[in-house]
């Protein structure tokens, strides 16, 4: 990414150690934006907890597909999309972690947090694509 630039784009292969890769680069982006803590935190879980879905969920570890990772800055919003190559999924489908009977799973808060982080989120291309955007604070 040039410092200069407003947007970041990643593409990384479908393992553990590209979440690592992830943080140190959207911190760089967030720093070089100016963006607030609070901003700079929720971008980077929400872009963390959408590749850990693309990379387990989309996927499912194959070193072979890709995930791709793209954070643009504009003046009243910043966009996220994380993109996998897997076979996509429902949101309808994903179980709601707020109902008792998935109260105590272990996994399963992922879309839960994403969507209660960022400001509107949509999934696009049957689910390979998340889109999540954040709507800038006023100066």
């Amino acid at each position: 990414m040039d410092a200069s630039s407003n947007a970041l784009q990643l593409k990384l292969p479908s393992a553990h150690e590209s979440l690592e890769v992830i943080v140190a680069e959207v911190e760089r982006f967030s720093e070089t934006h100016g963006f607030t803590d609070d901003f700079a935190y929720r971008l980077l879980m929400v872009a963390t907890e959408g590749a850990t879905n693309a990379i387990r969920h989309g996927n499912k570890f194959d070193k072979d597909k890709p995930i791709r990772v793209e954070v643009r800055a504009e003046d009243t919003a910043v966009h996220l999309w994380v993109r996998d190559e897997g076979g996509g999924f429902d949101p309808a489908d994903v179980a709601n972690p707020l109902d008792t009977e998935n109260m105590l799973e272990e996994s399963g808060r992922g879309l839960f947090l994403i969507e209660h982080m960022a400001d509107q989120v949509t999934y696009e291309t049957e689910g390979r694509t998340m889109h999540a955007v954040f709507h800038r604070p006023s100066p």
